[in-house]
């Protein structure tokens, strides 16, 4: 290989390294409010939710303290998913506005609520 190659191939070789480098990462928000966390409330219209089924995340002993949150609406079913958060599933379903009260006056024991929704892999 000629000198003029090896010259041209190393500086691009630095410009490259230097480009691919120089990216940074985006911080990943974090939430600093003892209030529940209503995730997703706002849907695209191509969304499919569960009827009457929430995704929860609730700390310590979950099952239980959804069970004790939500009973006036009929728990009919509670899943453990890991990392505190737990399908419920209900006989009567309120809303998501009235559950997020609900878990808003639990003093901590449900930290977020969401529908259930149906997610389609593409």
């Amino acid at each position: 290989m000629s000198t003029k190659y090896l010259i041209t191939f190393a500086a691009l070789l630095t410009v490259t390294t230097v480009v691919a480098c120089s990216q940074t990462a985006k911080p990943i928000p974090t939430v600093a409010s003892t209030r529940p966390m209503v995730v997703n409330k706002e849907r695209s219209q191509g969304e499919q939710i569960v009827p009457g089924s929430y995704i929860v995340n609730a700390p310590g002993d979950g099952a239980v303290a959804i069970r004790r949150v939500f009973a006036k609406y009929g728990v009919v079913q509670v899943n453990a998913l890991g990392n505190n958060q737990y399908e419920m599933r209900l006989e009567r379903d309120p809303g998501l506005d009235a559950l997020n009260s609900l878990a808003t006056g639990s003093n901590g024991a449900v930290t977020a609520i969401q529908p259930n929704i149906v997610y389609h892999a593409y």
